[in-house]
């Protein structure tokens, strides 16, 4: 008996794709652009460092906050409390007759 296997992505499997998609294809497509404005081949390797790091930088200084704030004033959303709320907005649908 063979299994199928299942032809299915979760979101992380999708986002990573996705993800990779558009760093993999900015790669290939700057580094001419970015060679030719250095003119050197150690200065663009220098400003992709540069790049790299502010851009980890960025997010460490403006996604953490948020993530905190967001962690200590909103409750955690389990799939119960999803489960309910569609049900609720299914239900009170069919209570005004849509």
């Amino acid at each position: 008996m063979l299994l199928k296997p299942k032809h299915e992505l979760n979101l992380i499997q999708t986002s990573s794709i996705i993800i990779g998609q558009v760093i993999g294809s900015g790669i290939f497509i700057n580094v001419p652009i970015v060679a030719a404005i250095a003119g050197n081949p150690w200065m663009a390797v220098y400003i992709w460092f540069l790049g790299g790091l502010s851009a980890c930088l960025s997010l460490i200084i403006t996604g953490l906050p948020l993530y905190v704030y967001f962690r200590k004033n909103k409750p955690a959303i389990t799939g119960a409390a999803v489960q309910d709320g569609i049900s609720n907005v299914f239900n009170h649908e069919k209570a005004e007759g849509h």
